[in-house]
């Protein structure tokens, strides 16, 4: 969708290639900066608590885990950034009671939809929340419901309109947002049935873990080294009546031979159709022989932990390692703020989930997005980069704050107040 690609087209009509490329970085380094602090205001307003705009405001700011996506040509830092500001307008409209920080809120969570699809829910989150939040002891809003909900809807719906009718002319059918979950042209190829194949018993196609079965398939990502002699040893589990360790190795002798730049285009074309039917019969055997494996193991007991906790965290936590034993010890801190506010964070969703269930209801959109960004990923789209839950990452935050202040504050705990 056009939401990334849109911004770029901006900085690229007025500068070259590679200018536009850095101004488009030195944006999403900005965007993020201003995002620390109204990440922190909305942590103030909605639990009503100083201290924790402070806790917030900080724990965000040293998180070199978020922070390492903001020089990257991809749509996680920005992505995030937007989710920040939407719900920042969104509860500034609770505070202030003027509707339009409801547009706000819309526009720009429907940019972080045509950014990444995968949030189109969020904007329904918010109008149930705005729906039921309504009748707490926040400012009174100056608006009817009924009219806070044509503000906050319609933006998306209408750019989602345009965008639909676009793709109807061009491609004669209904696309709601994407018909991919990896780039366009990936639906032509094998490899999107290869790592569903993968993740369909638990094994890994990230392209950041070197021990990932990915690689002995032959799979090669264009600019990274081609292993040699790489070897992996398939669980017994897997197998089922359609296929073997010979059916494997049919596959990685197509799939190896597809990296072969002097393969003509025709038999080039044969061999992704082979490769492709072949992996999808693989897929579905899966399905109907190993139900348990595939609907409940896989997900919870391999996806899940891998998403949380990918061998790309190491990258991560390095963007800020210095030299010497400073350098070690920069390493094993930020390994272990990752972990903590991964504990502190879920700690907090549940308390959230409590308190706001019970009362503050907006509260809610706090706890929403980082358990929505897990369990869509992890569990059903099955996309196990560590990378994908970095747009949710400050909302995890937020919650592990409002974790540690409960757990350490000698007063009331926030969210016991009238507004919490």
């Amino acid at each position: 969708m056009p939401g990334y690609g849109a911004i770029y087209y901006l900085f690229r009509l007025i500068f070259s290639q590679v200018f536009a490329y850095n101004a488009l970085i030195i944006f999403q380094f900005i965007l993020a900066g201003i995002s620390v602090y109204y990440l922190a205001l909305t942590a103030r307003f909605i639990f009503e608590s100083d201290v924790l705009f402070y806790v917030c405001f900080y724990l965000f700011l040293i998180s070199t885990y978020s922070n390492y996506f903001d020089g990257w040509l991809l749509t996680e830092s920005l992505a995030g950034s937007l989710l920040i500001f939407s719900v920042w307008f969104f509860t500034k409209y609770f505070e202030t009671g003027k509707p339009v920080n409801l547009l706000f809120a819309g526009i720009i969570i429907g940019w972080t939809i045509f950014i990444r699809p995968v949030f189109m829910p969020v904007v329904f989150f918010l109008a149930i929340i705005l729906v039921f939040a309504r009748k707490e002891q926040f400012v009174a809003p100056k608006t009817s419901m009924l009219k806070g909900l044509l503000l906050l809807i319609p933006p998306f719906l209408i750019a989602e309109g345009i965008w639909i009718i676009k793709n109807y002319e061009k491609h004669q059918k209904l696309i709601v947002v994407t018909s991919v979950s990896l780039a366009p042209n990936a639906k032509n190829f094998y490899e999107p049935s290869l790592f569903h194949f993968l993740h369909s018993w638990g094994g890994s196609a990230d392209f950041g873990d070197n021990s990932a079965p990915l690689f002995w398939f032959g799979f090669h990502n264009k600019g990274t080294p081609i292993p040699k002699d790489y070897q992996y040893k398939f669980p017994e589990y897997m197998y089922t009546s359609k296929f073997n360790m010979d059916s494997l190795v049919w596959l990685k002798n197509k799939i190896t031979a597809l990296n072969d730049s002097s393969l003509s285009p025709e038999k080039r074309y044969v061999y992704q159709v082979m490769v492709r039917d072949k992996l999808e019969k693989y897929l579905q055997s899966e399905k109907d022989e190993h139900p348990f494996l595939y609907y409940v193991r896989s997900p919870i007991f391999h996806c899940l932990p891998r998403f949380l906790f990918a061998s790309q965290l190491n990258i991560y936590v390095k963007r800020f390692q210095a030299p010497g034993k400073l350098g070690l010890f920069t390493q094993y801190f930020f390994t272990f703020f990752y972990y903590l506010m991964l504990a502190l964070g879920f700690a907090g969703i549940l308390i959230l989930f409590y308190k706001g269930l019970r009362k503050n209801r907006l509260s809610l959109i706090i706890a929403i997005i980082p358990t929505y960004t897990v369990v869509i990923h992890a569990l059903i789209i099955r996309v196990t980069s560590n990378r994908f839950l970095m747009p949710a990452w400050a909302f995890l935050v937020m919650s592990a704050a409002y974790a540690l202040v409960v757990v350490f504050s000698k007063e009331k705990s926030p969210g016991n107040s009238a507004g919490a």
